[in-house]
């Protein structure tokens, strides 16, 4: 099986709450403010 693409994460917990944060391997969100990028992702 080949891969076409791979991303590079790292898993995390708060309070007992997981998360993965993802650190490499996808292109540049657009947008000029953190907020702007979430808001491209949500839709």
């Amino acid at each position: 099986m080949r891969i076409a693409q791979m991303i590079q994460a790292v898993d995390a917990h708060a309070c007992g709450e997981p998360g993965r944060v993802i650190v490499g391997g996808v292109l540049d969100v657009p947008g000029a403010t953190m907020f702007d990028k979430m808001q491209y992702l949500q839709n």
